[in-house]
């Protein structure tokens, strides 16, 4: 049934299935991360199961998306279900957009690097992302991605847009020395704001979201925490890219935060409020702290020989997927 979400060729697949019919919308719009972030997958399904029907399908919606980026190279989050056409003016690389923009670049290198128009989707995302919603605090200068609607910025940061520093860090070896050099840059503060994240807050454990206030550089705004992955992801590709130790050392601020604040008798907990000393728990431990978050931290810490960076790309559950050079 699950191959119904790929019968459309100029229009983004159905994210939601009625139950009583494969072809019925539940919702009239679409989410970019939802619908642009199956395509390792199924190119994967492909490879092992010898039948090219899945990554066809699948890449049609890159296609499409690649046809149709903006000249900035960023993507609104919602796409119409009927007409394929984006909808509203919120950009985001956070919430509801990361995914997709982590796969631009990832596709491009699970698939031999054959497709130059994915690779430029993706420097151009990258440059319009610099350009654009790179902002920096006041008085610490901490380097930030904004999200924006109606042509403005929004002066605040998801937890999860952390894993910008990796991606930046990881495709910084494909362009040119000039900007490799300020991919690079731009990796580092963006990986130093996302450990203050965490390092400013008495549990040492980063809330959902940091809100930018002039002159104080950020406050919390979602006080909880899920004990999400993509800081301790961007330190490991840094690291990996760089040897800077540096990058373990955050890393393990980071860790040591966890282990401090979230460890319980029977596991870790989530946090609801990552200002108080002693922080009330949500009683739940996220899937992705195990699958994500720690192995993450575990291969930060591991020789580059384990699941080395040139030969293996992970998917956005931190999957690693083999890659093989055509």
């Amino acid at each position: 049934m699950f191959f119904f979400f790929f019968l459309m060729i100029r229009r983004p697949p159905r994210s939601t299935l009625s139950s009583s019919s494969a072809a019925s919308d539940v919702y009239k719009r679409q989410v970019l991360a939802e619908v642009g972030t199956i395509q390792l997958e199924f190119m994967a399904l492909s490879r092992h199961t010898g039948d090219p029907k899945y990554k066809h399908k699948a890449l049609k919606i890159f296609d499409y998306l690649a046809q149709t980026q903006p000249s900035n190279g960023l993507y609104p989050i919602f796409i119409e279900s009927a007409s394929g056409n984006f909808q509203g003016d919120q950009i985001s690389v956070g919430a509801m957009g990361d995914s997709f923009y982590e796969y631009m670049l990832k596709v491009w290198l699970y698939g031999g690097r054959q497709k130059d128009e994915y690779f430029r989707m993706y420097s151009a995302a990258m440059a319009g992302v610099i350009k654009e919603l790179l902002a920096t605090t006041t008085p610490s200068g901490l380097l930030y991605v904004a999200e924006r609607t109606a042509g403005t910025l929004v002066p605040k940061m998801d937890h999860l847009t952390c894993f910008v520093a990796g991606l930046l860090a990881l495709g910084a070896e494909f362009v040119p020395p000039d900007v490799s050099q300020l991919h690079m840059a731009k990796a580092d503060g963006i990986a130093r704001t996302c450990r203050e994240m965490s390092q400013r807050q008495p549990t040492k454990v980063a809330p959902e979201f940091i809100s930018v206030v002039p002159g104080s550089d950020f406050v919390t705004g979602g006080k909880n925490s899920l004990q999400r992955p993509e800081t301790l992801e961007a330190m490991f590709v840094l690291y990996r890219q760089t040897g800077d130790n540096k990058y373990r050392e955050w890393g393990w601020e980071i860790f040591s935060g966890i282990e401090k604040s979230c460890k319980t008798d029977v596991g870790y907990s989530g946090l609801l409020d990552v200002e108080q000393v002693a922080a009330p728990m949500d009683d739940l431990q996220q899937s992705f702290l195990l699958a994500e978050t720690f192995k993450y931290a575990y291969l930060l810490f591991s020789a580059g020989d384990v699941i080395p960076l040139d030969e293996f790309v992970f998917n956005t559950e931190a999957h690693p997927f083999k890659l093989v050079m055509n």
